[in-house]
């Protein structure tokens, strides 16, 4: 009787490290069109990565040193509908390279034509967080040294009361 209590015991655990292999094989598959830079890192490469999350009131302090230009990845259509930060006329600027519209590929050189300094200093941001930190990655991947990343979004901007304007 025992025996048989262990063999149950090793097949469940065979079973569990099969299910653990499985999950670690789909994690690591790769997600639709963005290339290896630009997909969720694994520990080792969030260890490695040099931009930073930041929060809206952080942002705006640097925005408003004038070396910091803030990139927007948000589609035209959505700066439209809820605005865009106001940011000082003395500054690096608001510019918009819309990414998840193009793959990746094609989004790069658009972002090099308006930024060709790789050390310009780049807040990205998005509505929420999530494809500014996609969009991170693959300027840190293309070279880009001083990359912070908007953790909050335009949301996050919007709701610490910071100065927005309509396009």
């Amino acid at each position: 009787m025992a025996r048989r209590g262990g063999a149950a015991a090793l097949l469940a655990l065979a079973l569990l490290l099969a299910a653990l292999a499985r999950q670690a094989a789909f994690a690591g598959a790769p997600r639709g069109r963005a290339p290896p830079s630009a997909r969720a890192p694994d520990a080792a490469a969030a260890s490695a990565r040099r931009y930073r999350s930041i929060q809206s009131p952080e942002a705006a302090g640097l925005l408003e040193t004038g070396e910091w230009a803030y990139l927007d990845v948000r589609r035209p259509d959505e700066q439209q509908a809820v605005g865009v930060p106001e940011l000082p006329e003395y500054g690096a600027g608001l510019h918009t390279v819309t990414s998840h519209v193009v793959p990746w590929e094609e989004w790069l050189p658009q972002v090099e034509s308006t930024f060709p300094d790789k050390g310009q200093k780049l807040i990205v941001g998005c509505a929420a967080g999530v494809r500014s930190k996609a969009a991170a990655q693959v300027l840190e991947g293309a070279g880009y040294t001083s990359v912070l990343e908007l953790d909050d979004g335009y949301n996050g901007w919007r709701a610490s009361g910071l100065p927005a304007r309509m396009p």
